[in-house]
């Protein structure tokens, strides 16, 4: 069924009803269309956060993959098609245990999360950024949503790190914070009192999990996600669009301005890296 948030209180509700089944908000156009923070206008002329992390993470597979022919170490065959060389996942700033302890590349805990393995990789990923992530940025607001997807991505970064210790392997991938997403939806839908939609996600996350054991994912990573998601969504009510709370509007607009500032930050001291490795 269609759901959207309530403009009001901001739980989810279906589309055909008349008025929110939690606040009893008659849901009128002009409310509907209430302004919200920088990040929501935005997000309402199409350019959701949603899009902006997929295409982030569409454009460093493409550059994965270019610079994976170019030193021809990438898979054959079926199996293989698509895939990144290891080598080039590490050169743009995979999680290393060497890395991030030993010399201090902060930027590994972060770039990882927009850095894939393979075709199969990215479009699961995406497929859960797009599906989940359209219902949850508009639950809790374009610019609060940017913020937890990021925090869940270095939770499971940190999460990665601190399981598989020392010792050379290379971690990378959007589905720790993809996870982050899937718990944050389903404690919204015990918040909201939605048990279609709280059962929903619950299920998605065992099945995620059950099939990263199958596949050998990182699941360290997913939990720390997870855990990261769920608790964020315990100590953060509702969202962001309304009159009632503006000056929590603002706070996530410009946190949310420091997330991505951290995201290009990290990229660029791993181009400064690449340089003096290079040079």
């Amino acid at each position: 069924m269609p759901l959207r948030a309530c403009p009001r209180c901001r739980a989810l509700y279906d589309t055909a009803l008349p008025d929110c089944p939690e606040c009893g908000q008659s849901i009128r156009p002009k409310l509907a269309r209430e302004r919200g923070g920088w990040f929501d206008r935005i997000a309402a002329r199409g350019f959701t956060a949603v899009r902006l992390l997929i295409v982030l993470n569409v454009v460093l597979y493409g550059v994965s993959l270019l610079l994976t022919g170019k030193i021809g170490r990438g898979g054959g065959g079926i199996a293989g098609f698509g895939q990144i060389s290891g080598l080039v996942v590490w050169s743009l700033g995979g999680l290393t245990h060497e890395g991030v302890v030993e010399d201090g590349e902060w930027w590994r805990l972060v770039c990882p999360v927009f850095l894939h393995f393979s075709l199969l990789h990215i479009i699961f990923n995406c497929y859960v950024i797009g599906w989940a992530g359209q219902l949850t940025e508009t639950a809790y607001g374009s610019a609060k949503f940017l913020v937890f997807f990021i925090l869940a991505g270095v939770a499971g970064s940190v999460t990665s790190l601190l399981y598989h210790g020392s010792g050379f392997w290379i971690g990378a991938g959007a589905s720790g914070a993809g996870f982050g997403i899937l718990a944050l939806s389903a404690v919204h839908g015990l918040r909201t009192k939605d048990e279609v939609l709280r059962s929903f996600f619950v299920r998605w996350l065992i099945l995620g999990l059950v099939l990263g054991f199958v596949v050998g994912a990182d699941n360290a990573a997913h939990v720390g996600g997870l855990m990261a998601g769920g608790l964020l969504g315990l100590f953060s009510a509702g969202a962001a669009r309304t009159r009632l709370s503006w000056r929590k509007v603002v706070l996530f607009d410009l946190a949310a301005i420091l997330a991505l500032a951290l995201v290009g930050a990290s990229f660029a001291a791993m181009l400064l890296w690449r340089g003096r490795l290079s040079g």
